[in-house]
């Protein structure tokens, strides 16, 4: 595991609150962001999974900031703005499923209503992520 840089935060000695931390990094006005806080944890678990498993994290965690929800809609349709086309999307809501991060309900022509599952769900079965990934 790589050790965490800390090289861009600064502290901002001008501030009212000395215990407030600045990392210079802000979003734009209108602009969409991700928001937190994301389990490291959950992170690092689905980085280990392969293929597009960590963008289609990243894409549900995002619904679950503009929701306020950890269930959302899943629509694999949309997932280029993370990427990720149709066929890796399926493989990967798979990966994170097998892998304990996700809980899946799964209706006839439907969207995938998806939990982001907290991380003291995670099975142990993120110790061999692949095994049981469904192959189509």
């Amino acid at each position: 595991m790589k050790p965490l840089n800390l090289n861009g935060l600064k502290i901002d000695y001008d501030a009212t609150d000395v215990n407030k931390v600045n990392v210079g990094v802000r979003h734009e006005l209108a602009e969409p962001f991700l928001r937190g806080p994301i389990p490291l944890a959950w992170l690092e678990s689905a980085a280990q999974l392969g293929g597009k498993s960590l963008n289609v994290g990243l894409s549900l965690w995002f619904l679950a900031g503009v929701t306020g929800s950890r269930t959302v809609r899943f629509n694999q349709n949309r997932q280029e703005r993370f990427g990720v086309k149709r066929d890796a999307a399926r493989r990967a809501i798979r990966r994170l499923e097998v892998a304990g991060l996700i809980s899946v309900a799964r209706g006839d022509g439907r969207c995938l209503v998806v939990t982001l599952n907290h991380v003291n769900k995670i099975s142990n079965q993120t110790t061999n992520p692949k095994q049981g990934v469904c192959h189509e």
